[in-house]
């Protein structure tokens, strides 16, 4: 996919992630209600390809999601073992106070990469 292409993934009509190269990384714009099983299996698949091809740094906005739960979670951890087993990185900006307080109730804060927005998370990103 060429620099600054989206594609959007909507796996339900609760959960939309657009997918969008930016410099070097790809940055996945999420919005919505993660609250379904599976509701990442599509966006699963395009990381992995993404892996699969050499991407390995994800920056992951979270300014549009209005709700999480524990399957949510779930599906959070699921992303970040997937791009932490091909030894890539991801990195989560624009976490509305909400989540990051859930993030923090279940320590999970600890295990992931927070930034407050995506030019914070840039300096983090090898070249």
């Amino acid at each position: 996919m060429p620099e600054n292409a989206t594609s959007p993934i909507e796996p339900n009509g609760l959960l939309n992630c657009d997918i969008q190269e930016k410099e070097s990384c790809t940055l996945l714009r999420f919005e919505g209600r993660w609250t379904e099983y599976g509701a990442s299996r599509a966006l699963l698949e395009t990381v992995k390809q993404h892996l699969a091809g050499e991407q390995r740094c994800f920056v992951a906005d979270f300014s549009g999601i209005q709700y999480l739960n524990s399957t949510g979670i779930g599906e959070i951890i699921k992303l970040v073992r997937t791009v932490n087993s091909s030894r890539g990185n991801i990195i989560f900006v624009k976490v509305p106070a909400k989540v990051k307080e859930l993030l923090s109730i279940i320590r999970l804060n600890s295990m992931l990469s927070i930034c407050d927005s995506e030019e914070e998370a840039m300096q983090y990103i090898p070249n």
